[in-house]
């Protein structure tokens, strides 16, 4: 029998996953996004789209787009996506789609702390899991 800490992993897993499935599809969504934001380039679009699955986009606000920064210019701090060959650039969009996911979660109190701080540590995981699928095509 699991414990619900595994059954969560397990679940956040599932959820993460799940986002590769409509990658491409968020992508061009974001293409079409008009923000009265200056700073919402593709990455922050890229995060409040995963954000808007499990929050209003109307919670989004600049916490969330500072956290996102921060955590970008940690996770690719020298261009680390490059290193995942052709469209490797997916990897980061990846990425800030699925954060904003979890910040999404997070804004509606379905992660504490603690099961955030877990559920960013799947990310890379996913995203190693599912390389193939995430960089199949140009973005």
């Amino acid at each position: 029998m699991l414990s619900s800490t595994e059954e969560m992993r397990m679940d956040l897993w599932d959820q993460i996953d799940l986002l590769v499935n409509n990658f491409f599809r968020d992508a061009q969504t974001v293409a079409e996004l008009v923000s009265l934001n200056p700073q919402d380039d593709f990455l922050i679009k890229m995060a409040i789209v995963g954000f808007s699955y499990r929050s209003p986009t109307s919670e989004w606000d600049l916490g969330h787009y500072d956290f996102v920064m921060q955590r970008l210019s940690v996770e690719f701090a020298d261009n680390e996506e490059s290193h995942y060959g052709e469209n490797s650039q997916n990897v980061k969009l990846f990425y800030c789609l699925a954060i904003g996911y979890l910040l999404g979660m997070y804004q509606q109190k379905f992660l504490t702390d603690q099961e955030f701080r877990n559920a960013e540590c799947l990310i890379s995981g996913v995203t190693m899991a599912r390389l193939p699928d995430i960089t199949s095509r140009a973005i």
